[in-house]
């Protein structure tokens, strides 16, 4: 991941994000295994977009997958904080996920 931009709040971001930071989601998968993700009102949500960034083009990773894995940026800019600033309740159980491009992308 790139160094990214961050907003008047501090919080890193992408001009390449597909959904702004905020922006409430669900994700279905298929049965071949891809799994998309559309906007939905917050309330049906199971996901919320909270930060972003871009995946360094010179990654030697051979897919997405392997490059947001192996990207020391991707946990620095996925901590706890920026997730609370958008109502998850980090005293309960949850988990925080990446979503990246397609390997073509």
């Amino acid at each position: 991941m790139v160094p990214t931009q961050v907003d008047a709040d501090g919080v890193p971001y992408s001009d390449d994000m597909p959904w702004p930071v905020g922006t409430c989601l669900t994700s279905t998968t298929n049965v071949m295994g891809v799994t998309t993700s559309q906007e939905v009102a917050c309330e049906e949500a199971t996901q919320i977009v909270f930060v972003g960034g871009t995946i360094d083009p010179a990654s030697p990773a051979g897919s997405s997958t392997e490059a947001l894995t192996n990207d020391p940026l991707v946990n620095a800019v996925c901590p706890e904080e920026y997730a609370a600033r958008f109502g998850l309740e980090t005293s309960t159980s949850y988990s925080i996920s990446t979503m990246g491009p397609t390997d073509e992308e």
